[in-house]
């Protein structure tokens, strides 16, 4: 006993050796019309797996320019924040300036 060659395409006969020849000639209508069952469900399935990727590559391009703006909010938010921390910096050196030379007017004035 043997499965005959149309058994991937949904045929469950299981004949002879020597009856697959005859059960192919008997049967090759059928066999016609469960190929041409099993190709409309894989174009569907083709249709359906086409769709998804269009799907996915909108999806993945949006995502893409999602981080390109927020990669670009960041650096302009970095930016900003390198651009106060300078700003601090140039202000408590001054700041520092001033106190030592407040400190040098004290101590002159402690001593007179």
């Amino acid at each position: 006993m043997q499965a005959v060659p149309f058994v991937g395409w949904g045929c469950p006969a299981v004949v002879l050796a020597k009856d697959c020849p005859q059960h192919l000639a008997d049967g090759a209508g059928a066999h016609l019309l469960l190929v041409a069952a099993k190709m409309d469900e894989h174009n569907e399935q083709i249709s359906d797996l086409q769709t998804l990727v269009k799907k996915l590559q909108f999806e993945n391009a949006s995502l893409k320019q999602q981080i390109l703006q927020s990669n670009a909010d960041r650096k302009r938010d970095i930016d900003a924040m390198q651009k106060d921390l300078n700003k601090a910096k140039k202000e408590a050196t001054i700041a520092q300036k001033e106190a030592g030379k407040l400190g040098k007017s004290v101590r002159q004035l402690q001593r007179k």
